[in-house]
């Protein structure tokens, strides 16, 4: 995989998790304190990009530990390749051809930043609703409107997120399992 696009998918996933970390900080000490020409400016953002790296990259093995644990280690569920014959049809792919590796590590791309969206959103669809109920100097009818609005947006965020994780997953089982059995196959081609 090109590190490039690994490095914006992190930068993806640390920027959601920024946000809601920010909101629960702006619930608690409010947001009048910061100063929000510096914030705008271009340097901000290159001074704050190796803080979303890094948040990034650990949001990226949280939310991978907490989905293989709930999600994919279901015996029940056969959806999912079991893991050692997910690793034999993967490595199988890597050694046989650049461009099914390439297809693979696109997919497997997708499916790390919809299940980072997914976790994201979840926080921000929580602390976002308690972050606009915060904002005293808003009339409470318009608040509960805007948290609704909020708690929709991002609840629906969530959980198309993770319909495209789960989805996504399904046709990467499907693709090494498929791709395995060719390559495969072409092996005892080879050999007889």
């Amino acid at each position: 995989m090109r590190s490039t696009a690994y490095v914006i998918e992190l930068i993806i996933a640390g920027v959601g998790s920024l946000a809601w970390m920010a909101l629960i900080v702006f619930s608690i000490f409010g947001y009048e304190w910061l100063p929000v020409d510096l914030v705008f400016k271009a340097g901000f953002v290159i001074i704050i990009s190796p803080f979303i790296y890094v948040v990034g990259v650990v949001t990226d093995r949280l939310v991978d530990n907490l989905f293989d644990r709930r999600f994919k280690e279901n015996p029940d569920n056969p959806d999912f390749l079991e893991k050692e014959a997910y690793i034999r049809a993967r490595t199988k792919i890597y050694l046989a051809s650049d461009n099914l590796r390439d297809l693979l590590e696109y997919g497997k791309m997708r499916i790390r930043i919809c299940r980072a969206w997914a976790f994201n959103s979840f926080f921000l669809m929580i602390l976002g609703t308690v972050f606009v109920f915060t904002l005293s100097e808003v009339a409470l009818g318009l608040r509960t409107g805007i948290a609704g609005l909020v708690f929709i947006f991002f609840g629906l965020s969530t959980l198309l997120s993770f319909r495209a994780w789960k989805m996504l997953s399904i046709k990467e089982a499907e693709f090494l399992r498929i791709q395995g059995e060719i390559l495969e196959e072409l092996l005892q081609e080879k050999k007889g």
